[in-house]
C-alpha cells in the first residue's frame, strides 16, 4: 500500500498548522488536502504545496461534526486514491512509518496506523478483538485511518446520502461525548440551532468525538460481516518509565514555550514517530499557548527532524 493523499479539516483558528503540514507531506511525495471550514482570505493558508478546498457550514447540522466528519466523507470523491485521514495538529517526524512500514499491506485493505492508541494496559479492550466502545472494546482515533476511497465507501456507504444528511444521522444516533439529556427529545436540526460553533473548549462540547465512535462502530460491523480486510498497525506512544523515550513528542509536555523531554539525538535519527502539537485554545497555568510560540517550536522540531 502507498499513501496517495492525506486529508485534513480545520477551522480558520487552527489553519496556521496547514502550511507546515503541506510542506511535510508534499516532501514525502504525498499530496495533502485541506478542507478549510472558513475562507482562505481570513488565514495565511497557501495552496503552494497542496490542495485547499473552502467549506461552508450548513445551518441544518452541528458545525463541529460537519468539520470533523468531512475528512471521512471526502475520501469517496476519489475512489481509486489511497487516502490517509490526518489531524491538523499531528505531524510525522519520520517517513519510514508512513511509507516502508505499510508497503506490504494489500491495496484493498482498510488499515489504521494507531490501532491501539486509545488502550494502554488492558488487551481485552483492543479494537481488533472487540471493536469500539459500544461493543466492549475501544474506539480508534479519528486520525490515521488508511484505505482507498472505494474501501471507505464500502464501509461507511457515503454515496447513499448527502453530507448533511449523513452528519444528522450520526447526531440522531447520539454518537459522541457529553450529549445533554434534554437533546434526546430534539431533532438533529433543532440541536444544530442550539449549538453555534466550536467554542474555546471544544473537546467538552456535545457530540465531540462522534467521528471516532461512529467510524469505529461501522468499521467493526464491516469486519464482522467480512466486508473489509482490516489490518491494524500501531506503536507505543509513551514509555511510563522515561519521558525522554516516548515515541511521540506530545502536547502534554508543553512548558509554555516548547516541548519538554524532547531528545535531540532521537529527533535527528528519526526515532520519533510523530508530534502532537498543543493548540491555541489550550491553557497552561491559566495562560493560553500563543500561536507564535507554537509555530516556533514546531518549525524547530520539523527542521531538526529534517521533515521540512
Amino acid at each position: 500500500m502507498k499513501i496517495d493523499k492525506i486529508v485534513f479539516s480545520s477551522t480558520e483558528k487552527y489553519s496556521f498548522f496547514w502550511n507546515y503540514q503541506a510542506k511535510v507531506w508534499s516532501k514525502m511525495g504525498i499530496t495533502p488536502v485541506l478542507l478549510l471550514w472558513g475562507e482562505v482570505k481570513n488565514t495565511n493558508v497557501k495552496d503552494t504545496d497542496g490542495e485547499v478546498i473552502e467549506k461552508k457550514y450548513s445551518e441544518d447540522a452541528i458545525k463541529s461534526l460537519q468539520m470533523t466528519w468531512s475528512k471521512f466523507f471526502h475520501t469517496h470523491s476519489e475512489p481509486d486514491t489511497t487516502w490517509l485521514i490526518g489531524d491538523i495538529d499531528l505531524f510525522p517526524l519520520q517517513t519510514q512509518y508512513f511509507k516502508e512500514h505499510i508497503f506490504s499491506i494489500p491495496d484493498d485493505s482498510y488499515t489504521h496506523l494507531a490501532s491501539r492508541h486509545q488502550t494502554t494496559h488492558n488487551p481485552t479492550h483492543f479494537f481488533d478483538q472487540k471493536g469500539g466502545e459500544i461493543t466492549g472494546g475501544q474506539n480508534l482515533p479519528a486520525y490515521y485511518h488508511l484505505a482507498k476511497g472505494k474501501t471507505f465507501n464500502n464501509v461507511y456507504e457515503f454515496s447513499e446520502t448527502t453530507f448533511i444528511e449523513y452528519v444528522n444521522k450520526i447526531v440522531e444516533l447520539r454518537y459522541g461525548r457529553n450529549v445533554p439529556s434534554h437533546f434526546k427529545s430534539l431533532t438533529p436540526k433543532q440541536i444544530a440551532r442550539c449549538m453555534e460553533t466550536l467554542g474555546e473548549q471544544h473537546s467538552s462540547e456535545p457530540f465531540w468525538c462522534a467521528d471516532e465512535s461512529y467510524s469505529s462502530a461501522l468499521l467493526w460491523k464491516a469486519c464482522i460481516e467480512k466486508k473489509v480486510n482490516y489490518i491494524g498497525k500501531t506503536f507505543n506512544v509513551f514509555d511510563p518509565s522515561n519521558p525522554f523515550m516516548w515515541n511521540r513528542v506530545d502536547r502534554h509536555f508543553w512548558n509554555g514555550k516548547h516541548y519538554s523531554f524532547t531528545d535531540l539525538y532521537r529527533l535527528k535519527s528519526s526515532q520519533y514517530i510523530d508530534l502532537h502539537c498543543i493548540g491555541p485554545s489550550t491553557s497552561l497555568d491559566g495562560k493560553k499557548a500563543s500561536i507564535e510560540d507554537i509555530q516556533n517550536s514546531l518549525e524547530n522540531i520539523l527542521t531538526i527532524a529534517e521533515m521540512i
